[in-house]
């Protein structure tokens, strides 16, 4: 297996979820120091937007703690794949990185140091996501999912970026449910040219977690005998959260 770098997307404004974001970035700070994955060589939190500087300075201190993990500020834009695009980049660019790349949003947490078995598991395609749907573009519906390292490579250098950010100028949650469908188009596009799987989920190899914020309860698919490597922050906060402190 190649090196692995996480890349999360934190967001510390108002959510419609009413969770805050202060407090996901605390419990991913808790998650990474806790976590051991020898595959896992850096951890990139992407904080995107404006924050409130004196709530900032524990976690900043929290993760200058964990030798893993590097935080990076950016403009708001582009939802969690503006973050992935922007942490990717960087690491491409500045770093010369030849490795994977496993993209979180903050509102989801790794509960297992096994968490990359089921999405290496179709690792010949260049994003396996937990899991797809077809509405009716075909989209990764829970988003959370393996980057092929040398595709993000390929196509940061033909396209300039590595996901399609344009959104018409639409920024409100619902208009970025649309947009995000269309993120990985640059991507699809470089694989149907060079004959590369494109996308596929882990859903077939794990039990697959989503919390629908609409209807405010928690929805399951995938494979209901196995477990779940990456569970829903709500989920996550009465299920697992006890055991990083007992720990």
């Amino acid at each position: 297996m190649a090196g692995l770098r996480i890349v999360v997307a934190s967001y510390l404004g108002a959510r419609r979820s009413g969770a805050c974001g202060y407090a996901l970035l605390e419990a991913q700070l808790k998650i990474m120091e806790a976590l051991r994955a020898p595959a896992v060589d850096k951890v990139m939190m992407v904080v995107s937007g404006s924050f409130d500087a004196e709530r900032m300075q524990p976690l900043l201190e929290q993760a200058a703690r964990n030798p893993l993990v590097e935080m990076l500020f950016r403009e708001n834009g582009g939802f969690s794949y503006g973050g992935w695009d922007y942490a990717v980049t960087q690491s491409l660019l500045r770093d010369d990185y030849f490795g994977d790349y496993f993209l979180m949003e903050d509102d989801y947490c790794i509960v297992s140091p096994q968490f990359m078995d089921p999405f290496y598991r179709d690792a010949r395609h260049a994003y396996v996501c937990q899991l797809l749907f077809d509405d009716p573009v075909r989209h990764a519906a829970v988003s959370n999912g393996l980057l092929h390292g040398g595709v993000a490579r390929n196509v940061l250098a033909s396209t300039g970026t590595v996901f399609l950010l344009e959104t018409g100028g639409l920024s409100h949650y619902h208009a970025g449910e649309h947009i995000q469908k269309y993120y990985l188009k640059s991507i699809e596009t470089y694989c149907e040219t060079h004959g590369i799987a494109f996308m596929s989920d882990a859903s077939a190899y794990s039990r697959v977690l989503f919390y629908d914020q609409n209807i405010k309860a928690l929805k399951h698919y995938g494979h209901a005998d196995m477990p779940s490597p990456i569970v829903p922050y709500e989920y996550w906060k009465v299920h697992h959260e006890h055991l990083l402190e007992a720990g």
